[in-house]
């Protein structure tokens, strides 16, 4: 039996102001570039959404063995890109995400 996912919340402790959101560093992140189009969605539903796995197959219609490899391959994708976990400047949310969308969702382009 498969063992239940957990979801890991930052030490608010760890930095200072660590009692703000991070959601939006988890969507920069979540459609970093070297994602393919629904890893990045798959992963943005999970980590940011807080959907399921099994919600998040039923969605994309395919079993969910499928999408929590395919949510596990993202994040090992992520790592390996070897980027730190951080926050654009404010100056720069405009054009990532901007970018990242344009990347995450070419047919709306």
């Amino acid at each position: 039996m498969r063992e239940p996912e957990r979801q890991v919340t930052p030490d608010a402790a760890a930095e200072p102001g660590g009692d703000r959101d991070d959601s939006l560093l988890l969507l920069f992140l979540c459609c970093h570039s070297a994602l393919t189009p629904a890893s990045a969605i798959a992963l943005t539903l999970r980590a940011v959404g807080g959907l399921t796995t099994g919600e998040i197959a039923r969605a994309f219609l395919v079993p969910e063995a499928t999408m929590g490899q395919r949510i596990s391959r993202a994040k090992r994708t992520l790592k390996a890109t070897g980027e730190p976990f951080a926050r654009p400047a404010p100056a720069e949310w405009a054009g990532a995400a901007a970018g990242r969308a344009a990347r995450a969702l070419p047919d709306l382009q």
